[in-house]
């Protein structure tokens, strides 16, 4: 399978850096060592890939909220298999 790892656009601190996407990370690992290829968008300077996928993982934190919130309403408008994750998902996943 084919997997989008997506880390959503950082809308609060200057640097994305400071707070790192482990749980993208760590499942970037995980998955490739199940057989699957993996690639990973940091929305800070990458393009949202709409195509080309199978299923697409996104990620961040309560105060990406809103950008979460864009980033899935797009792949969905675009028929992407997506799964949301992270702090903020796991708290109030509608």
């Amino acid at each position: 399978m084919k997997i989008a790892l997506i880390a959503v656009r950082s809308t609060f601190v200057e640097d994305p850096w400071m707070f790192g996407t482990l749980g993208l990370w760590y499942l970037w690992t995980v998955l490739e060592e199940a057989g699957h290829e993996c690639d990973f968008f940091a929305l800070d300077g990458d393009e949202l890939p709409l195509e080309g996928y199978d299923r697409y993982l996104v990620s961040g934190v309560s105060a990406q909220a809103f950008e979460i919130r864009r980033v899935g309403n797009l792949l969905r408008e675009h028929g992407c298999r997506t799964v949301v994750g992270g702090a903020h998902a796991t708290m109030h996943p509608e």
